[in-house]
């Protein structure tokens, strides 16, 4: 395994238009907003190509949580740089659904839902006051190159969410309009108040975060005397297929099942 394979969690931090509120039963806004814009730099000084952030969306897992109704947002960025926290959604902090999207030339636009949360509610409370709802993508991407003053997330790129923010990177990623009032109950950080973070982490990071996820892969190797949590002793081979775990002059290999691999897939572990 390289050590010198890395990947970025990237937080950008700053859009807006008063919404119109066509219905209010039931309390769940329904509303669009453009998510982020590709080909042009934002307050952070960096540029998403429009290919990046569309392959991003045609993943499978980004196609799966819009199909379920699970692409969640949170209301603001995780404050902790810790790759198990930016990869994570805290359901305590959902604000939002985003249910579907599209591409106006290179501006994306998401069709998004307040959440019956909490922090659903605030958000319902502030568009119906007129407030202007911005939101952040956050994610982890494999490459992020010198493009001139500016930084290129080139991809992969693996979009975890895009929350709710105060001040968007993308000076237009603000909600347009209100749709409708629904009948419903049901990594990068782009936002300025994160100060436009990305923080670079080692595929040892990432290692940990899915080797010590999968309580398989821990019986296992407790059950064999290997440490796993070691991740100088990790490596992966056969394309991903397999975790060996080296020890003294033993080595135990585990064939990873396929949710591990997928979600290695979705950390873009591509050696």
């Amino acid at each position: 395994m390289s050590n010198e394979l890395k990947s970025y969690i990237i937080s950008e931090a700053v859009v807006e238009d008063k919404p119109k509120i066509i219905d209010d039963s039931n309390g769940v806004v329904k509303f669009t907003a453009e998510l982020q814009e590709a080909e042009r730099p934002n307050r952070n000084g960096r540029i998403y190509g429009k290919q990046v952030i569309n392959d991003a969306l045609n993943h499978y897992s980004v196609k799966e949580k819009i199909q379920n109704k699970t692409f969640y947002g949170e209301s603001g960025h995780p404050l902790s740089d810790d790759v198990k926290r930016q990869m994570y959604i805290d359901q305590r902090n959902i604000s939002h659904i985003i249910t579907g999207y599209r591409w106006e030339g290179n501006k994306l636009i998401g069709v998004v839902e307040t959440a019956l949360t909490s922090a659903g509610k605030d958000m319902s409370g502030l568009i119906r006051q007129g407030s202007k709802v911005a939101f952040s993508m956050r994610g982890l991407s494999k490459s992020v190159v010198k493009d001139g003053r500016y930084q290129r997330i080139d991809g992969p790129l693996s979009i975890q969410c895009y929350d709710w923010v105060i001040v968007p990177s993308h000076q237009d990623s603000y909600m347009r309009e209100t749709i409708q009032e629904s009948t419903n109950n049901s990594v990068v950080n782009e936002s300025l108040n994160m100060n436009g973070k990305i923080s670079e982490i080692d595929t040892k990071e990432i290692l940990d975060f899915v080797v010590n996820g999968n309580d398989n892969i821990k019986q296992l190797s407790e059950s064999m005397g290997f440490d796993y949590t070691n991740t100088n002793n990790l490596e992966l081979e056969e394309n991903n297929q397999i975790l060996s775990i080296k020890q003294n002059n033993d080595q135990l290999k585990i064939f990873l099942t396929e949710d591990i691999r997928q979600s290695l897939d979705e950390f873009y572990l591509e050696f």
